[in-house]
């Protein structure tokens, strides 16, 4: 222990020598002994080494501070004035205030043991609640990368540096409540909006029996709740797409084109309205495609290829591989397998004498056919005659179809004549000819001779085709 003025007099060598040693023991000490130094310095430290104390001289050189640290060897620290946190600090007297302890394993506030615990790899461990006023954020990463805070109004996690936002745990929910959560992401991938067990990949489920939708918008529609699109089950259990614009459809898209449109007047179309591709609808059999709401009037195949329309509760039509069926009916031999409707050029030929030659300002024909039933009409306006074919048979030809059965049977009306020279009578078929029949005439001697006029009719016959 020593002390010094820490002003080297001018002397003889060994005398200086042995002063400079001296205030070096001085400073090696810091002014250790047991009462503070004769020549004292701003700032300058004496170990008072009667009370055991290390004291700090002031910056006005006219006191000392007592330092809050002990040279026993216990290495305590005893405070002799002041106060901490308002606890007064007596220099002999013991205080009972609740001080902050540090010990080797942390932080002891007094009242719950370790407070904050610091292992050696540095992690930090509370035991109770770390509060941050309003603005003060929680920052984390070296930039920082993460800051969480409540700004007084709002509360925010903020990812403000680089890498991505990652939220990872076995579930995640989501929720004003610890019992009401809004949003659950399960361990499996399955998202849940209202329920705690979503048992899809998107399940959403409200506690009440009151509907559930899923609303689309955009900036275009507006995002009121009246704007968009929803998707979802009503207030009766009905799942529902239901659209609020006035001027939008409803679309199916697959496989590079739309196949199912509703638009925004009720019309449903099958196929690509944008292309014009067709599509199929396609009614598994039995099924009833119904055309009203009150489950009277459908369609159905009732069994394999036979098609059924029923009204009013009964079958009126059958279509199967015979053709149609009315009624109740399932003869075979009434079924309807045709209809066609046509039109067919009449020309006068000869099958006897010379063949005509005459120019037309008309000649055409039609004919309806039902089944096997043909009805053919015709007109012809002979507008001159360069050669009338002399006597022979004469006979139009040009009809739809070839009758069969027997000729004779299957006879026509005259409509109108004045092209035959001689007055016409009748007319019969044979094959694709419509024969004619002169006034008067038999079988073996037909005549007739033609000049301007018109010549129409009209026959019903048989067919095969």
């Amino acid at each position: 222990m020593a002390q010094h003025d820490y002003v080297i007099a001018n002397a003889s060598g060994a005398t200086v020598r042995a002063d400079i040693n001296s205030m070096a023991l001085a400073i090696s000490s810091n002014n250790s002994g047991s009462s503070e130094p004769a020549t004292k310095y701003a700032y300058e430290f004496w170990v008072d080494s009667g009370n055991n104390l290390i004291k700090l001289r002031n910056g006005a050189n006219n006191a000392w501070i007592t330092l809050p640290l002990s040279t026993t060897a216990s290495n305590t620290v005893d405070i002799n004035g002041g106060a901490i946190d308002g606890t007064p600090i007596g220099a002999s007297s013991a205080s009972t205030g609740a001080f902050t302890t540090f010990t080797s394993n942390g932080i002891d506030d007094n009242a719950d043991a370790i407070a904050i615990t610091i292992d050696s790899s540095e992690k930090v461990t509370l035991t109770g609640d770390l509060a941050l006023a309003d603005s003060k954020k929680a920052l984390f990463g070296t930039l920082p990368d993460l800051e969480i805070f409540h700004d007084g109004s709002d509360s925010y996690i903020k990812d403000v540096g680089a890498g991505n936002f990652l939220i990872q745990g076995s579930d995640i929910y989501m929720g004003n409540t610890s019992s009401n959560h809004a949003l659950v992401i399960r361990n499996d991938g399955k998202v849940g909006i209202g329920v705690t067990s979503p048992q899809q990949l998107l399940h959403t489920h409200i506690a009440s029996s009151g509907s559930a939708y899923h609303q689309f918008t955009n900036s275009a529609t507006g995002a009121t709740s009246s704007d968009g699109w929803l998707a979802g089950i009503n207030a009766n259990e009905d799942f529902e797409i239901y659209g609020q614009e006035s001027s939008e459809n409803f679309r199916i898209y697959n496989n590079g084109g739309y196949r199912f449109v509703v638009d925004n007047n009720g019309a449903v179309q099958i196929g690509n309205p944008d292309t014009g591709a067709g599509g199929s609808l396609i009614v598994m059999p039995t099924a009833k495609l119904y055309l009203d709401a009150g489950g009277d009037t459908y369609i159905q195949e009732s069994s394999g290829n036979v098609i059924d329309v029923v009204t009013g509760g009964g079958r009126r039509l059958r279509v199967n591989s015979n053709g149609l069926i009315f009624g109740t009916d399932t003869a075979a031999a009434n079924a309807l397998d045709d209809y066609e409707e046509g039109n067919w050029t009449p020309t006068i030929i000869s099958t006897g004498g010379s063949t005509p030659n005459y120019a037309t300002s008309l000649a055409s024909g039609t004919y309806t056919k039902i089944g096997n039933t043909v009805c053919a009409s015709f007109i012809i306006v002979v507008s001159g005659v360069t050669d009338n074919g002399g006597a022979g048979n004469k006979a139009v030809t040009g009809l739809p179809f070839s009758q069969t059965g027997s000729t004779y049977a299957q006879n026509g009306v005259i409509g109108y004549n004045d092209v035959w020279a001689d007055a016409v009578q009748a007319f019969y078929i044979t094959g694709a000819n419509l024969q004619i029949i002169p006034t008067g005439v038999t079988q073996s001697n037909y005549t007739g001779v033609i000049t301007t006029g018109y010549f129409s009719g009209t026959i019903t016959y048989k067919t095969a085709a």
